[in-house]
């Protein structure tokens, strides 16, 4: 018999691929007590940008496991869907966003319904955001306070780096203002909010043929 191919759980592009569809971001613990140190240390950097801003993420799933998030606040209205390249990581997603910022909200809601989702729970984040040049765009650095009824308050961090450069000079980016802002590498977290807050995992990235890599493992089992 013939030796069976091994699937793949990780389905990362190449380090040189690049794609405004793909969101390249660090997520770390962090705490309230970080709070007024980080925004300093942020300022002091010169940042060519800073919002403050907070609003609700409400999350909705379908029958097929594929989950939707719905983000709208003062500054913004969309719609999006990630999936993982890797289960071992989600510092490289695939990020697929629909601006509706002037979409009156039954309209929006109509549309989700229609697509086959229902609502799962909705979050609501309060956050401070900079922005800093690099040569290939906007490094995004962000804290954020996340509520959920019934749930203590938790505290996050994110570098994000710019869409559209390749995957080497965005984990590039990311480790030079890690270390900049000088956040411990243990602070780390390999989960999203959808994760961390539903227990359950991010769908993969679908394949060609339109399986998921995680589908293509269980069919083999």
């Amino acid at each position: 018999m013939g030796n069976k191919k091994k699937q793949r759980t990780d389905l990362t592009p190449s380090m040189e691929f690049r794609s405004y569809q793909i969101e390249v971001e660090r997520k770390y613990r962090s705490s309230k007590k970080d709070w007024k140190s980080f925004i300093q240390k942020c300022k002091f950097l010169s940042p060519s940008d800073e919002l403050v801003v907070d609003g609700p993420d409400t999350y909705y799933g379908n029958s097929e496991g594929r989950v939707l998030r719905w983000r709208y606040n003062s500054d913004k209205s969309e719609l999006t869907t990630k999936a993982r390249y890797s289960m071992a990581s989600t510092l490289i997603r695939e990020e697929s966003d629909i601006e509706m910022k002037n979409t009156p909200v039954r309209s929006i809601i109509s549309f989700i319904r229609a697509l086959g989702f229902k609502k799962l729970f909705r979050i609501r984040k309060y956050c401070h955001i900079f922005w800093f040049d690099e040569p290939e765009g906007n490094v995004c650095a962000v804290i954020y306070r996340v509520t959920c009824r019934g749930k203590v308050d938790k505290f996050f961090i994110e570098i994000e780096a710019p869409k559209g450069a390749s995957l080497s000079s965005s984990k590039r980016m990311i480790r030079k203002w890690e270390q900049i802002l000088e956040i411990p590498s243990h602070r780390r977290i390999n989960q999203s909010l959808f994760e961390i807050y539903s227990g359950k995992i991010t769908p993969m990235v679908k394949r060609r043929g339109g399986a998921s890599c995680k589908d293509k493992v269980k069919s083999k089992k």
